[in-house]
């Protein structure tokens, strides 16, 4: 597991980036006789790459159980992740009980692939989220020995450090996480998979909000003295200590006297200045839930891309070119990733729309537009945040845009609305960076396929720190899967999910059912379930016809998603991509007048897009049941609007259809 064994085995790929990052776009070659692999000296292979070697040495040699693991509580999180060891590792995921974790869970399993699926719960377990220390500490700790067996004394962080040097290993950064954040998850997680120290310290819990210098400046000295504390090289790229993973609601932007700088662009480096354009680590951010920070961590550690999906909106114009979206997925079709893509001329709403009126199957989302936080624009048409896709597999996005990533931890932006479906990459800008501080599509396409971690790939080498952001473990990579093995899982009584769904079918909870369904990567059988209460009266209940609606829209059961969302009201649909899938999917329904499709658009039209839900749910109740008609529903719509001040909008909305119908 030595740095220098992975270096020499991946001499060949360093050269083929590097022909791919220098090559002429578009060139051929001017013969097609085979041509000798360069020679390539380790010591010029570059920082990022170089991290990915010994992220990529790990993943290669520590098979994994196919199996997922779900649990409730904190102590039964904590003591499932210590079980793995050197010779088997397993996802481990929460269900806190709400219908994004199941989702989360659904997401996840549909993209692993396992064998099995199971419930588990550690003895007397609590619904507490506060951090154990040290049973994390131990936790790591047993992730790299060969039996989890503990130490005389216990583990401490010397005899976690012990057991690393003892398979080779130096860790390639470091996690920052706070005990009273839950996002601890994540950092147990990363910390246990990657073989990193955990730095326990506060968290502001306002991912909303923006840090002045001085806060900014004393979150990094602090993280600078830890790692001057440790017994590894860490203040240049190409020693030890290479990443900084922060997993807690830390505010993610920096208010400086030049402008607002992401905080994970300003992490890693000695000085605060525009002057200083060199770093020692690239950093990332995971926030959250205990579910959901657990959920991307576990994305990070066990699951690779299968299938890309670049949508280019940029005209073939100088400027533009560089990010040509088609270069892009040459590269990584070369690599061996398959890639759809659309660039001009069908870098359109209308193509983005056609995209997104079925779920994404995407693994890497590499997207160039332009505009505002709550909006972006395309060749043709402006996209809105009920436009970003439904997900079937958790993705890594790279999206080029203005202002995407102002508000991380809100729906109401395009990163918000991107975190939200359930991405476990983001990488977008807090403000107005201009559009050469993202590197060109295509390069990020070489990087990525060069083995370097998203973290270091999606960022220039050498830069001042700037406004983009990410949002994810910095150490996620895109390389072979790792290893499977057939050992068990060592958790006594877990319960396997498939055989827990009939006994809640048979007791008609059928709720827990389709969520169970959900759960084990079952959407087909989820949609038909939902389905076949919609024809059994009094048998379905609001949570049942809810936990139904994503599996119908994943299942391509559009007829039924649209019936079942015509049977709730607003507030029976605690799950915000509910409302987006309906209008994903049914807006073509109603433009041809189904009935099941206009009544559940006219329950579900969306505030903060209220003009163009209003729009064109008018113009097709209007050519399905005339202008009175129209207008008296649309102003019920309006009158049933929260929060009320988007009323103003619905009301010149309404006037506007008004003058537009002659009424």
């Amino acid at each position: 597991m030595k740095i220098t064994g992975a270096v020499a085995s991946c001499v060949g790929v360093v050269a083929w980036w590097c022909a791919v990052a220098q090559s002429q776009p578009g060139g051929t070659p001017a013969d097609d006789a085979p041509k000798p692999t360069p020679r390539v000296d380790p010591a010029t292979i570059p920082p990022g790459v170089r991290l990915g070697m010994r992220v990529n040495a790990v993943r290669e040699r520590v098979a994994v159980a196919p199996v997922v693991v779900i649990v409730e509580d904190a102590a039964s999180y904590t003591e499932a992740v210590a079980g793995w060891t050197l010779r088997k590792r397993y996802p481990v995921l929460i269900d806190d009980g709400t219908p994004k974790a199941a989702e989360d869970i659904g997401r996840f399993v549909r993209a692993f692939e396992p064998q099995k699926v199971v419930r588990w719960s550690t003895a007397g377990a609590k619904g507490v989220w506060v951090a154990d220390a040290p049973a994390i500490e131990a936790a790591v700790g047993k992730a790299w020995t060969l039996d989890g067996a503990t130490p005389a004394g216990g583990w401490s962080a010397e005899h976690v450090r012990s057991a690393w040097r003892a398979v080779g290993l130096t860790p390639p950064g470091i996690v920052v996480a706070s005990k009273d954040d839950p996002a601890w998850t994540a950092a147990l997680a990363l910390a246990a998979g990657h073989g990193q120290p955990i730095f326990w310290t506060a968290s502001s819990r306002a991912v909303n909000s923006v840090m002045s210098e001085p806060e900014a400046d004393a979150y990094a000295a602090s993280i600078a003295d830890l790692c001057r504390s440790l017994p590894y090289t860490w203040d240049r790229l190409g020693d030890d200590l290479e990443s900084i993973t922060v997993c807690a609601a830390e505010k993610p932007a920096v208010r400086t006297g030049s402008g607002v700088v992401a905080l994970t662009d300003r992490l890693g480096r000695l000085k605060a200045g525009p002057a200083d354009t060199t770093r020692w680590a690239w950093a990332g951010q995971v926030f959250g839930t205990a579910s959901r920070s657990a959920y991307v961590a576990m994305c990070s550690l066990f699951l690779q891309p299968k299938e890309a999906w670049v949508f280019d909106s940029y005209p073939d114009a100088p400027g533009w070119r560089e990010y040509d979206g088609g270069k892009a997925a040459e590269a990584l079709k070369a690599a061996g990733l398959p890639a759809t893509v659309a660039s001009e001329p069908r870098g359109t709403l209308n193509e983005w729309r056609k995209n997104a009126s079925k779920p994404l199957s995407a693994d890497l989302v590499l997207v160039n537009t332009k505009g505002q936080k709550h909006m972006f624009e395309l060749a043709e048409g402006v996209g809105l945040l009920g436009d970003v896709p439904v997900l079937v597999r958790p993705p890594a996005v790279h999206f080029i845009h203005s202002w995407s990533a102002q508000f991380l931890g809100t729906r109401d932006t395009l990163a918000g609305r991107w975190i939200d479906r359930g991405v476990y990459v983001y990488y977008g800008s807090v403000d107005e960076p201009t559009l050469q501080a993202f590197i060109p599509t295509p390069a990020v396409a070489a990087r990525l396929c060069a083995g370097m971690p998203m973290g270091s790939a999606f960022r220039f080498d050498q830069a001042p720190a700037w406004k983009l952001c990410y949002y994810g473990d910095p150490l996620a990579l895109y390389g072979r899967r790792a290893p499977r093995t057939d050992a068990t899982v060592p958790l006594a009584d877990a319960k396997d999910l498939s055989e827990l769904t009939p006994e809640l079918v048979k007791g008609e909870r059928f709720a827990a059912a389709i969520t169970a369904m959900v759960m084990a990567g079952r959407d087909q059988d989820a949609a038909r379930l939902g389905r076949a209460l919609l024809d059994l009266p009094g048998k379905s209940t609001p949570d049942a016809a809810l936990a139904a609606v994503l599996p119908m829209f994943r299942a391509g059961d559009f007829e039924g998603l649209a019936r079942v969302m015509s049977t709730l009201n607003a507030e029976e649909v605690r799950l915000d991509d509910a409302r987006d899938a309906l209008w994903l999917a049914c807006s073509g329904m109603a433009q041809r007048g189904d009935a099941a499709a206009l009544e559940a658009l006219r329950r579900h039209a969306r505030s903060e897009q209220i003009e163009r839900d209003m729009t064109e749910l008018g113009e097709a109740w209007r050519r399905a049941n005339g202008v009175g008609s129209a207008l008296v529903m649309l102003g019920k719509v309006r009158d049933g609007i929260k929060p009320e001040h988007f009323r103003k909008e619905a009301d010149k909305t309404l006037a506007a259809l008004r003058a537009r119908w002659g009424a």
